[in-house]
């Protein structure tokens, strides 16, 4: 029997279960990695779209990697330059390093 003011600890687990988060990693303009999680699986990463990427760097709490609509991502050397486009078929992979460009235009 429990008394008013005991403490009373449960080995019961809570039922809460934690999902597996696959997550990149952007490089921004000052060198500050900032992780970013994507998805539940690999299949679901590489079913994500660069737009849909972009818009996950922007929602994140204070822009910490500071991307802008002028910002352009690289990976392995090349430009993630279609919106359409999955990460599946640029070749990312779980924590892999994204990094951020912006084209500057002279005259």
């Amino acid at each position: 029997m429990v008394a008013q003011g005991d403490i009373v600890v449960s080995s019961r687990p809570l039922g809460l279960v934690q999902r597996p988060v696959v997550q990149v990693k952007v490089t921004s303009f000052d060198g500050l990695e900032v992780p970013v999680d994507l998805a539940e699986s690999e299949d679901d990463l590489k079913r994500i779209t660069v737009q849909e990427l972009k818009d996950k760097i922007l929602r994140l709490p204070g822009n910490p990697a500071q991307m802008t609509a002028e910002t352009t991502l690289t990976y392995g050397g090349k430009r993630l330059d279609s919106n359409s486009k999955t990460l599946g078929e640029y070749g990312l992979k779980p924590k892999a390093l994204i990094q951020m460009v912006v084209t500057v235009h002279g005259g």
